[in-house]
């Protein structure tokens, strides 16, 4: 017997006019005590939405103060970055010089060390609010401790420190700053908009012109020296790619920063031309004629290099404020329309407050005259009775029907003139028969969530899925109602044939359907398409005391899990090419493939 389709079937809402129309006229009925209960739950109505409109500009609020209090540290952060950046550039020019003075003694770079000193501790000095914890180590807690730090390092003109010396421990000095600075960076990256591609950006190439700085540093070093040592040639060449990677980042970042990079050296070929013929030098020839001058000529034209390519710096640093300060005044906007909200509904909710509960109590006093109304619509709801009645009779004998409404059990009748459908029992024994069976059927209907579409005969149709929708779970109600349906015919016994079994067929197939209410005389909720077919055909070519399903639904209810199915040894018809038999379920202890079921 088929029984297994799957439909969909809509949802409803109840709108608050009906809400209201519903409690208008539960106030006409009620005792005194009751329509002031009424009456409270109409201001409810009312009240309700108006807090919680209310509430909702006060989390608007919230979160416009939230986001400009963002924007607020942001700007700040950044401005500390900024004056953080200020101090490495002027490191770098320190740490440079120096490597070039213990390189050549020069009294020209000593004097130069003096003055990028000098300028080094006012980059310090002009920072505002240092980056540093004491969770970044001592050098780098305090502005004193980093300036300190600094001091104590610093070599006097007769120091006998060597210039790789020198390189490596100013630069992790700037390498610490760095990590600062970089922090902030990425600290501040969740601000919103393209903000963070321009700190990307600004990040990386403060990288890059760290790595240039370490060149100038290793580079002036071998010019001073005449020659230069194994790890000052392996450092040269890290940074001189690590310099290559960063700039690439920057302007994978912002492209206006690969524009201006092309515009700003567009008229130094001669410059860069020198600077890859001293990089050139510096890594592939090991000895050179030791000249401070040339030494200083490197400095100075990398200093002129980066100096030059710090516009880059200098530009994305306005606009990463031009943005800072757009999201300033944008979240300042949002505060002031969110204020200016809260305020119009503070002035508008008190006066409509007032009208709606009068016009409550006004509808107080229209309650008596409303009576007639109330009459007439007791006079449509008996008519509206006597046309369920209508339909009723319609579906049934209004014989029938009426001893239903009664609570009478509707006995079986004899009718002389039906036709013969057993020769082994009479036509009251059938009806007898397909009764209690049914009865039992529906009464396990029940239990889950199904409905029984129509009982012709000894063929009766259940389906899940509709008209309720329930997801994928109808899968599992109709397969767990299969195993129920065997066991109850198993333990069914035939009142006028007690030796004999029932041999109960069930088909299954998942699909989708077309339903709805069919003809005006005896109106029938019907299914329509081709998995009522299909389900058909599972219980027509399936065998007594089994049950039968297709392969859609073998794979819902696989996807579901806690069954358990085999496939059939022979090809179905129907071009169904694999069918499988459902077997049990975890934790019912009933089998379908049970010996004495066999």
């Amino acid at each position: 017997m088929p029984v297994v389709g799957t439909g969909r079937a809509s949802a409803s809402s109840v709108s608050m006019g009906n809400t209201l129309t519903r409690e208008f006229l539960l106030l006409m009925q009620d005792s005194t005590s009751n329509r002031r209960k009424r009456f409270f739950k109409l201001l409810v109505v009312l009240a309700v939405p108006m807090a919680v409109l209310v509430l909702q500009c006060s989390v608007v609020i919230i979160k416009a103060l939230h986001s400009k209090s963002e924007a607020t540290r942001t700007t700040e952060t950044i401005t500390t970055t900024i004056q953080t950046a200020t101090i490495v550039t002027r490191l770098q020019r320190e740490r440079g010089m120096t490597s070039l003075f213990l390189s050549s003694h020069s009294p020209e770079a000593w004097k130069n060390v003096v003055n990028f000193r000098k300028s080094s501790d006012a980059g310090i000095a002009a920072v505002e609010h240092w980056p540093g914890n004491v969770n970044d180590g001592p050098a780098l807690a305090t502005r004193d401790a980093f300036r300190d730090t600094l001091v104590e390092h610093r070599i006097p003109q007769t120091s006998n420190h060597t210039s790789i010396e020198e390189v490596f421990w100013y630069t992790k000095l700037i390498t610490g700053a760095l990590k600062l600075m970089n922090r902030d960076i990425r600290l501040s990256g969740d601000v919103g908009g393209q903000l963070w591609t321009y700190l990307f950006a600004y990040e990386s190439f403060v990288n890059a012109k760290e790595c240039w700085g370490i060149q100038r540093a290793l580079g002036s070093a071998y010019y001073g020296r005449g020659y230069h040592v194994p790890d000052e040639k392996k450092l040269f060449y890290e940074v001189y790619l690590k310099a290559q990677t960063f700039l690439s980042l920057c302007f994978d970042h912002s492209q206006r920063s690969r524009a201006l990079y092309d515009s700003l050296v567009a008229d130094k070929t001669y410059l860069l031309d020198y600077i890859n013929a001293v990089r050139k030098t510096v890594l592939e020839v090991p000895n050179v004629t030791a000249d401070a001058q040339t030494g200083l000529n490197w400095f100075g034209n990398m200093t002129t290099y980066i100096d030059l390519t710090s516009g880059i710096e200098t530009d994305l640093t306005n606009t990463i404020q031009d943005q800072l300060a757009a999201q300033v005044a944008t979240a300042q906007g949002e505060l002031s329309e969110a204020l200016t909200f809260l305020i119009i509904v503070s002035i508008v909710c008190p006066p409509l407050c007032v009208w709606y509960f009068l016009s409550v109590s006004r509808i107080n006093r229209t309650i008596g005259k409303s009576a007639k109304a109330l009459a007439n619509q007791t006079t449509e709801l008996s008519a509206e009775k006597r046309k369920g009645e209508k339909l009723l009779h319609r579906m049934l004998p209004p014989t029938i029907a009426d001893a239903l409404k009664r609570g009478e059990n509707v006995s079986a009748e004899h009718f002389d003139s039906t036709t013969k459908i057993s020769s082994r029992s009479t036509p009251l024994q059938v009806v007898e028969l397909l009764n209690g069976l049914y009865t039992k059927f529906d009464s396990e209907l029940d239990s889950h969530d199904v409905y029984k579409v129509e009982t012709i005969g000894d063929a009766y149709m259940v389906v899940s899925g509709l008209p309720q929708r329930n997801g994928n779970a109808h899968g599992n109600e109709i397969a767990t109602l299969s195993l129920e349906l065997l066991k109850i015919v198993y333990d069914f016994k035939i009142p006028h044939l007690p030796t004999d079994r029932l041999k109960l067929r069930i088909g299954l197939h998942t699909g989708p359907v077309l339903a709805g209410v069919v003809g005006k005389k005896m109106p029938r909720y019907c299914l329509f398409g081709p998995t009522v077919a299909d389900a058909a055909t599972m219980e027509q070519s399936g065998l007594p005391l089994r049950v039968h399903i297709s392969q859609t639904c073998k794979n819902l209810l696989d996807k579901l899990g806690g069954f358990e199915c085999v496939k059939r040894a022979r090809e179905s018809a129907d071009n169904l090419e694999t069918t499988y038999w459902l077997l049990a379920k975890d934790g019912y202890k009933f089998r379908a493939d049970a010996p004495e079921l066999l």
